[in-house]
């Protein structure tokens, strides 16, 4: 279910025309567009985001992010071939996502 809530952010993005897709826990998405920064969207909970995650980091990364708070990945979401770093910050578990088109 949370897979599919990540592909429409993804997909957004893209139609946005974002380099970069920033997901942080209690804050709405933020799309890097042409160098500028904005949000869009309503914030994102921080349970959907830490689901995200698990899914996207296999039960054999899943120690390594918890040890280093940090893990880095690439997957093709919704069609795109995104870079992702998984991060624990003091808002809790976000994603940065760059868009390799």
């Amino acid at each position: 279910m949370h897979r599919m809530q990540l592909d429409a952010l993804i997909t957004t993005a893209q139609e946005q025309g974002a380099s970069d897709l920033h997901l942080e826990p209690g804050l709405p998405m933020a799309l890097r567009v042409r160098g500028t920064l904005r949000t869009a969207g309503q914030p994102l909970p921080g349970q959907m985001l830490f689901e995200v995650a698990r899914e996207l980091i296999d039960a054999e990364g899943w120690p390594h992010f918890v040890e280093r708070r940090s893990f880095d990945l690439s997957r093709t979401i919704a069609g795109v071939r995104c870079r992702i770093n998984v991060l624990h910050s003091a808002r809790g578990v976000g994603l940065d996502i760059r868009l390799l088109y």
